[in-house]
């Protein structure tokens, strides 16, 4: 599976962090922090990071490991 090959998040400049949409299955993540949002179908983590988006998959004991990075599209 080519997870992150070529794919990018569409960000709205105004109001960006509450129209954010999972990559994978397009459902609205939620927010953890300021630069930090989850997607409770696909269990991931979404980290903002500089001029890209980081995809880490959390693990059944809570840890996440890195999955991909993202280019962000506005």
């Amino acid at each position: 599976i080519g997870i992150g090959n070529g794919k990018k998040m569409r960000v709205h400049p105004i109001g960006w962090r509450d129209n954010m949409q999972c990559p994978f299955c397009n459902s609205k993540l939620g927010i953890i922090s300021r630069k930090k949002f989850f997607c409770k179908n696909c269990c991931f983590e979404v980290h903002v990071e500089g001029n890209n988006f980081v995809v880490y998959r959390i693990e059944f004991d809570g840890s996440t490991s890195k999955l991909c990075t993202l280019d962000k599209v506005v």
